[in-house]
């Protein structure tokens, strides 16, 4: 039962909140193998987030045809980028609140989705030994399901 995150996992979970990091910890105790995960995204800088938020939308705002991905482009709602687009918010990510996991299965990444809710039960109980909440992307309405997002509820 649990595993070691990889070093870029443990570089990565070491630049994230602390209950973030308690949470991460925690999970990677309780859950049973095969399931193991690496941080697939943690911290991320403002250009990281307008890149991102870019590959899913035009300049201007509207939807491209590419899978969503984000509606946080990095900057704060209505402040205009060094790239000239007006910003629509600055992500969890940015602040270490944010972590995107890998699932891998006997060494393989997976990308199957039910994985990833698995992984969920145990991020979910993980947080609820450590008395911490977050929340999972895989559980917010199409089409901004992120089933590899979990983030600390700030509420």
């Amino acid at each position: 039962m649990g595993f070691n995150w990889s070093p870029v996992s443990e570089d990565r979970i070491a630049e994230l909140q602390p209950p973030l990091i308690k949470v991460l910890t925690e999970f990677a105790l309780i859950i049973p193998a095969p399931l193991t995960c690496n941080v697939a995204q943690a911290l991320r800088t403002a250009d990281e987030e307008m890149a991102i938020w870019l590959s899913c939308h035009n300049p201007d705002g509207t939807r491209n045809d590419n899978d969503w991905k984000t509606n946080c482009n990095g900057y704060p709602l209505g402040v205009i980028a060094p790239n000239g687009v007006r910003g629509t918010g600055e992500s969890n990510h940015q602040g270490g609140y944010a972590v995107d996991l890998a699932v891998i299965v006997n060494g393989v990444y997976i990308t199957a989705l039910e994985p990833y809710h698995t992984v969920a039960t145990y991020m979910a109980q993980a947080a609820k030994n450590v008395n911490e909440h977050i929340i999972y992307g895989g559980s917010w309405p199409a089409p901004k399901t992120d089933s590899d997002h979990w983030e600390l509820d700030r509420a």
